[in-house]
C-alpha cells in the first residue's frame, strides 16, 4: 500500500518512495458543468496529510471520508504549496480552488 490511515490520529501518512495514486471524485470543473457530489452524505472527519518533500514532512489540514474500505480526502483549507495543490489537482496558486474538492487515494 502506498499510504497508511492512523485512525488513532485520523491521519494519512503518504509513502515518501511511492507516493499515493489519486482519483478525481470532484473539483471545480465538475461543479462548474453542474454535477453534484457523488457522496453528499459521507461523514467527514477532521484529519491531515502526511507528505514529505524532500527531506522535510509536510502537514495539511484535511477531511478524512471512509465509504467500503475506500479512503477519500476533501480538502480543509488552502495551502499555497506545489505538492498540495498537485495532489488535489488546484493548480498553480489553488487557481481552482473549491472547497468539496474530493479525491479517493488507493
Amino acid at each position: 500500500m502506498t499510504y497508511t490511515y492512523n485512525p488513532e490520529y485520523n491521519s494519512i501518512n503518504v509513502d515518501p518512495y511511492t507516493g499515493m495514486k489519486v482519483i478525481d471524485i470532484y473539483n471545480k470543473t465538475k461543479r462548474d458543468q453542474g454535477k453534484k457530489h457523488p457522496y453528499p452524505n459521507m461523514n467527514w472527519i477532521k484529519g491531515t496529510l502526511n507528505m514529505s518533500d524532500m527531506s522535510n514532512t509536510k502537514i495539511f489540514d484535511i477531511f478524512i471520508g471512509i465509504h467500503k474500505k475506500e479512503h477519500f480526502i476533501k480538502v480543509a483549507k488552502q495551502y499555497h504549496d506545489f505538492i498540495f495543490e498537485n495532489v488535489f489537482g488546484l493548480g498553480c496558486h489553488c487557481a481552482n480552488w473549491d472547497a468539496e474538492t474530493t479525491i479517493k487515494i488507493a
